[in-house]
């Protein structure tokens, strides 16, 4: 493809923005949490004729929804996924999840 450099670049940028506006967060854990765990519609807002191609290559495209977390997991977003805001609440996650399997366990 002749634009995959592009695309990266623009990818790696959104990347950059994301992780500065997280840090606008970064002093309310409950705040950061919310907003990189809100679910949304994953083609918000995308054009007309990209649509169109996603509507071909998938059935289920218009009940897909994701977060933040899962799109930098599926997008491969490494510097967002270890930056500081986003340790915080997968932290807090696995702290949460791992206090319940051990309160069930009792």
């Amino acid at each position: 493809m002749t634009t995959a450099a592009l695309c990266r670049t623009r990818a790696s940028l959104c990347e950059i923005l994301a992780i500065r506006i997280l840090r606008e967060y970064g002093d309310n854990l409950l705040d950061l949490a919310l907003a990189i765990t809100t679910s949304w519609s994953v083609y918000s807002g995308a054009e007309p004729d990209l649509l169109a191609r996603a509507r071909e290559d998938r059935d289920d495209m218009d009940d897909r929804i994701g977060n933040a977390i899962e799109m930098a997991i599926l997008g491969n977003a490494k510097r967002f996924i270890k930056s500081d805001p986003c340790q915080k609440v997968i932290d807090a996650i696995w702290r949460s999840v791992f206090v319940l399997i051990m309160s069930l366990r009792i």
